[in-house]
C-alpha cells in the first residue's frame, strides 16, 4: 500500500514539474514577443499582455489548492478569462501591425 501512494505522489510530482516548465515556457514567449512592440507601448499594452500571461498561471495554480470543486472551478474560469483578454491584446496588436512575430 505504501508503495502504490509513493509512486501516486511521484507522477504528480512529475506531472506538475511538466506544467511548471510548460508555463515557463509560455511566460517566456509572451515576454520575447512583446518586446518586438513599439517603445511607447511598453508601459501600456505590453505590460498589461504580460500581467495577463502570468495571472492565467497564477490563478490555475491558486485553483488547484482549493478544497471544493467550485472553488477550482471559479479559478480556473478567471484565468480563461484572462487568456480571452491576452488574445484579443493580440489580435488588436496583430491588427495595428505592432507584432512582428517570427
Amino acid at each position: 500500500m505504501k508503495i502504490d501512494c509513493i509512486w501516486s505522489i511521484n507522477i504528480a510530482l512529475r506531472n506538475w514539474m511538466y506544467g511548471v516548465m510548460l508555463v515557463c515556457l509560455f511566460i517566456v514567449e509572451i515576454y520575447k514577443l512583446t518586446k518586438t512592440m513599439p517603445v511607447e507601448e511598453k508601459y501600456g499594452l505590453c505590460s498589461q499582455i504580460q500581467r495577463a500571461s502570468v495571472s492565467i498561471a497564477s490563478n490555475i495554480a491558486e485553483g488547484t489548492t482549493r478544497i471544493s470543486d467550485k472553488e477550482k472551478i471559479r479559478f480556473i474560469e478567471i484565468a480563461y478569462g484572462s487568456l480571452m483578454d491576452r488574445l484579443w491584446k493580440f489580435i488588436a496588436n496583430f491588427a495595428s501591425h505592432w507584432i512582428y512575430y517570427i
